[in-house]
C-alpha cells in the first residue's frame, strides 16, 4: 500500500512540477536532435569500426526495439541513416552539439523535479553526458558481441537437438537485452544526474518502475493507435505517422519523469525518517 501511495503521490508532483510541459520540451528536443544523434553515434563507430556492414544492420534492427511496431514508418527512416560515412570534425562537432541538447532537456527536467538549487557547470554537464555516451557505445558492443557469440554456437544444435540457439537469440537481443539495457542507463541517470545524493536502492526503483511502463506502454500505445490510426489519419493526413511518434516519444517522456518523481519521493520519505530518529 505504501509503494500505491508513492505512486500516486508521484504522478500528483508529476503535474505540480509542470511534467506536461517539461515532457513537452523533452520531445521537441527529441526530434530536433535524433537524427544528429544517431549521425554523431554512427560516425563515432565508424572511426573505430569502419565499414562493417554487419554491424551497422544488427544496430538498426535494435534500435526498433525502444519503440511501438506503430512507429515503423518513421523508424525505417531513421534506420536509413544508420549506414558508414566519412565525415569532417566541423560537422562532427555540430552532431555533438545538437546531441548535447537532447541530453540536457533530460538533466534540465529532473533537476526542476528534484528542486535541485541552480544549474550544474557546463563542463560538468559535458561530462555527464560524454560518460552516457560511452557508456551507450560500450553497451552496443557489447550486445553485438553477445551475438555473434550467439551465431558462433549454432552450428552446435546438432549435438543438443533440444536447444534452439535461433529462439535463445530472439529473446535475448529482442526483448531481455533491451530491456536490462534501459532498466540501467534510466536507474543510472536517476543516481547521478540530480544535484544531490541519491540512494542505489531508490534509483533502482525507480528505473524498474519506469521501465516497467516503458515496456507495458509500448504495446498498448501499439493497440490503441492501430485502433485510433483511421481517425488520425483523417485528421492529420499524410503527418499520421509523425504524430504517433510524436505522441508515443511524449508518453514516454512523462513515464521517465514520473519515475523520476518516484526517486525523488523515496529520498524524501528517507530524509523524513532520518530527521525523526535525530529529532
Amino acid at each position: 500500500m505504501e509503494y500505491v501511495n508513492i505512486l500516486w503521490k508521484s504522478i500528483v508532483g508529476f503535474y505540480n512540477h509542470d511534467g506536461p510541459i517539461l515532457a513537452g520540451s523533452i520531445t521537441c528536443f527529441f526530434m530536433m536532435s535524433i537524427a544528429p544523434f544517431f549521425l554523431l553515434l554512427v560516425a563515432v563507430l565508424g572511426y573505430l569500426l569502419g565499414e562493417n556492414q554487419q554491424f551497422y544492420e544488427f544496430l538498426a534492427i535494435r534500435l526498433a526495439d525502444f519503440f511501438p511496431t506503430v512507429t515503423s514508418g518513421i523508424m525505417e527512416e531513421l534506420q536509413k541513416i544508420i549506414t558508414y560515412r566519412k565525415i569532417d570534425i566541423f560537422t562532427l562537432g555540430l552532431y555533438a552539439y545538437f546531441s548535447y541538447q537532447l541530453y540536457f532537456s533530460f538533466e534540465r527536467a529532473v533537476n526542476i523535479i528534484f528542486e535541485s538549487p541552480g544549474r550544474r557547470p557546463l563542463f560538468k554537464s559535458l561530462l555527464f553526458a560524454l560518460f552516457y555516451a560511452v557508456s551507450l557505445i560500450v553497451s552496443i558492443f557489447l550486445f553485438f558481441g553477445i551475438k555473434l557469440a550467439l551465431s558462433f554456437m549454432a552450428p552446435m544444435e546438432k549435438f543438443f537437438p533440444g536447444l534452439s540457439f535461433g529462439n535463445i537469440n530472439l529473446v535475448l537481443m529482442g526483448f531481455v537485452l533491451p530491456v536490462v539495457l534501459f532498466f540501467v542507463i534510466t536507474s543510472v541517470f536517476y543516481m547521478i544526474v540530480p544535484q544531490k545524493k541519491i540512494m542505489l536502492r531508490h534509483a533502482l526503483i525507480g528505473g524498474l518502475v519506469t521501465t516497467f511502463f516503458f515496456e507495458i506502454g509500448k504495446h498498448i500505445f501499439s493497440y490503441y493507435a492501430i485502433l485510433k490510426i483511421s481517425q488520425f489519419g483523417m485528421v492529420y493526413g499524410s503527418l499520421t505517422a509523425v504524430v504517433i511518434f510524436l505522441l508515443w516519444v511524449f508518453y514516454a517522456a512523462c513515464i521517465f519523469l514520473i519515475g523520476a518523481e518516484i526517486v525523488r519521493n523515496l529520498e524524501d520519505i528517507k530524509n523524513q525518517s532520518v530527521a525523526k530518529a535525530s529529532a
